[in-house]
């Protein structure tokens, strides 16, 4: 793999085919005109919960040295190096997103690492709406994906799921870190931003055939899910 990673554009074949439940949600990650500062400062912000609690939330994933793991949706890839750390010499973290220039940026980041081992262990690659099939991600191969805000960025929801569940080892795992949405305490942006509530992403996620294992109460906006791949 090399360090500049590999990208792949949807195909609008496939696409055209398939229903949007938000076509709008990631318009601006595929904008070119919107500068890609301004898309990682919305993500790294003091403002924003995951932000502030990187080193928690990290703490707090499932992971285990030495496993092949996917960020889903990883962004401006904020958690990279905190994931690969616990990943240690022998793990593998792929990075996914479906926007070309947070791919860039990625690359960047990733290539500004002073550890080079560290970096030929991490892989970006632009995945598609609707799947992770990718030369990079063998079916049944990869010990957990996870996403992180990135749920109610799904555009194709029960479609991805089937696909992350095809990419999962037997048992393997799937976390969902994703906003809050309760009518009355949540707010009024993230009200309208966000598609649906917990119980539902529950009701998606298990409909494909994961089954929660646990939940985790550590943040105050988020709520923190473990699936397995039944």
């Amino acid at each position: 793999m090399k360090e500049a990673g590999q990208m792949m554009m949807p195909s609008a074949s496939v696409l055209s085919e398939l229903i949007s439940v938000n076509p709008i949600i990631n318009a601006s990650f595929n904008d070119s005109s919107i500068p890609t500062a301004v898309d990682v400062d919305r993500f790294e912000t003091e403002s924003r919960e995951l932000f502030t609690e990187r080193n928690l939330l990290c703490n707090e994933l499932p992971l285990v040295e030495g496993q092949t793991i996917v960020d889903l949706g990883a962004g401006s890839g904020l958690f990279m190096e905190l994931v690969s750390e616990r990943l240690g010499p022998n793990g593998i973290l792929i990075c996914a997103d479906t926007s070309a220039k947070l791919c860039e940026y990625m690359i960047e980041r990733l290539n500004g690492l002073s550890n080079i081992d560290k970096r030929a262990h991490i892989h970006i690659i632009q995945s598609l709406p609707h799947t992770l099939t990718h030369p990079v991600i063998q079916t049944h191969k990869i010990d957990m994906v996870y996403c992180i805000d990135t749920y109610h960025h799904f555009e194709y929801p029960i479609e991805i799921l089937k696909s992350i569940r095809t990419t999962l080892k037997p048992n393997g795992l799937f976390v969902i870190i994703d906003f809050e949405r309760i009518p009355g305490v949540t707010s009024d942006r993230l009200m309208e931003h966000v598609r649906c509530g917990k119980e539902t992403v529950m009701s998606e996620v298990e409909s494909v055939g994961f089954v929660l294992v646990e939940e985790k109460h550590i943040f105050k906006e988020n709520y923190f899910l473990i699936f397995r791949s039944s």
